[in-house]
C-alpha cells in the first residue's frame, strides 16, 4: 500500500511539472500579444491540467457522488478511452507535420514556387513572413528562372496585401519583378494554393509547384495540394522556437478538423 501511494505522489509530482512547463509554451506569447488558437488552447490544456492534478481527490469525490460507483468506473474508462483514442490521433498528425518538411523537398523542377503569406505589420513583413522569405530567396539563388506566386490578400489591420509586401521584399533582394506574380486575393491556405495554382492552369503549365511556409504548416499544404490534384513539393522555412509549440498545436487542430469534417 505503501509503494502504490508513493508512486501515485510520484506520478502526481511528474504530471504536475509536466504540466507546467506545458502551459511555460504557450502564455508567454499570449502576454506578448500572439493569440490564436494554438496559444489559446495550449493555455486553457494546461490550465485545466494543473486544476485536475490539484484537485484530483475533490474532482473524483464529486463525481463519484453524482454517478454512483458503478457509473463512475464507466464514466474514467470512458475518458481514458477517449483521451487514448485523441493521443493516438494527434500522435500521427504530429508525426506527419515532422515529416512532411524533410520528404519531398523541392529541387528546381517546378515549374512554380508558391510563398504563402503570413501577417504584415503595417507595409513590413512580420518575423514570421520575414523567414517565408528568405526562404523564398534562398530557393531563388539555386534556382533562377523558376517563376514565384507571391500569395495572400490584404487584412483589416495590414495597410498592403501578404502578397505585395512578399514582391517588395523579394525585389529588394535583387530578384527580377518579371519574376514574381502577385495572388492577393486569398484568405486562408486553401484559397493560397487554390488561386495561386490558377495562374499555372491558365498557362497550361502542369501543377507541380514548390510551396514556401513553415515547416509545421507543409503537411495541411500537402493536403491541399491534393486535392487539386498538384505535386507539392517542400521548401521550409525556419519558425522561430518559441512560436514552434503553439502554432505546432493548432496545425495539429486544423489537420485533425480537415480528416475528420473534410
Amino acid at each position: 500500500m505503501g509503494k502504490r501511494i508513493t508512486k501515485g505522489i510520484f506520478l502526481k509530482v511528474c504530471l504536475f511539472a509536466f504540466s507546467v512547463a506545458g502551459l511555460m509554451f504557450f502564455l508567454p506569447p499570449m502576454i506578448y500579444g500572439i493569440v490564436h488558437t494554438g496559444t489559446v488552447l495550449g493555455t486553457i490544456i494546461f490550465t485545466v491540467l494543473i486544476l485536475c492534478i490539484l484537485f484530483s481527490r475533490q474532482l473524483f469525490s464529486a463525481v463519484k457522488f453524482l454517478l454512483g460507483r458503478k457509473l463512475t468506473r464507466i464514466f474514467v474508462m470512458a475518458v481514458a478511452v477517449v483521451f487514448s483514442v485523441g493521443v493516438i490521433f494527434a500522435a500521427y498528425i504530429f508525426t506527419n507535420i515532422i515529416l512532411s518538411p524533410l520528404c519531398d523537398k523541392a529541387d528546381g523542377t517546378e515549374n512554380a514556387v508558391i510563398v504563402l503569406g503570413c501577417k504584415v505589420n503595417g507595409e513590413n513583413p512580420s518575423l514570421m513572413l520575414r523567414r517565408r522569405i528568405e526562404a523564398a530567396y534562398e530557393y531563388h539563388t539555386k534556382h533562377p528562372t523558376v517563376t514565384i506566386i507571391a500569395s495572400g490578400g490584404q487584412g483589416n489591420d495590414e495597410d498592403i496585401s501578404e502578397a505585395e509586401c512578399i514582391r517588395r521584399e523579394l525585389v529588394e533582394m535583387g530578384v527580377p519583378e518579371t519574376l514574381i506574380i502577385t495572388e492577393n486575393k486569398s484568405t486562408n491556405t486553401y484559397e493560397n494554393i487554390d488561386f495561386s495554382l490558377k495562374f499555372l492552369d491558365a498557362a497550361n503549365l502542369e501543377p507541380r509547384v514548390a510551396i514556401v511556409t513553415d515547416g509545421f504548416h507543409q503537411y495541411r499544404t500537402e493536403l491541399i495540394a491534393s486535392d487539386f490534384g498538384a505535386e507539392r513539393y517542400s521548401v521550409a522555412a525556419k519558425t522561430p522556437l518559441y512560436l514552434l509549440p503553439s502554432y505546432t498545436l493548432r496545425e495539429i487542430f486544423a489537420v485533425a478538423e480537415r480528416i475528420v469534417f473534410g
